[in-house]
């Protein structure tokens, strides 16, 4: 079984690369109806087939990053995003890509803490091997 380190991990907004990324989350999920009739011995579903995913990045908050972290401060805004969360000697092995809109932003601020920038988009990615 593969096993990745999660420092090679990166965040990509449209072509360019996000940087001073700390971690980053893809949940992907779908509508499953329970189909349980009268007279059934154990329960039954069926997947509706309606995908939703969410992202979430948080990253060193860094105003000099125009490319990255400047074109997802505005919510409502529509954004090609990539995740890429698997590297090995050959290159990213898996990335998660698609467009999404950016739902929420915030940068957060606490005495003697690093100042960070985060957000959550909402979008399905589809996964590319390589």
């Amino acid at each position: 079984m593969a096993k990745y380190c999660g420092h090679y991990g990166e965040v990509w907004i449209n072509t360019k690369q996000m940087l001073e990324v700390t971690d980053f989350t893809y949940n992907e999920s779908t509508t499953i109806t329970e189909t349980t009739a009268m007279g059934d011995t154990q329960a039954t579903y069926h997947g509706c087939g309606i995908k939703r995913g969410d992202s979430t990045v948080t990253a060193w908050y860094d105003p000099s990053d125009t490319t990255g972290q400047q074109l997802i401060v505005s919510a409502g805004t529509q954004v090609t995003l990539q995740l890429r969360p698997s590297f090995d000697s050959g290159g990213f092995d898996s990335i998660l890509s698609g467009l999404v809109y950016i739902e929420s932003w915030s940068i957060n601020a606490a005495n003697e803490q690093m100042v960070t920038l985060n957000f959550s988009a909402k979008g399905v990615l589809a996964e590319q091997q390589f």
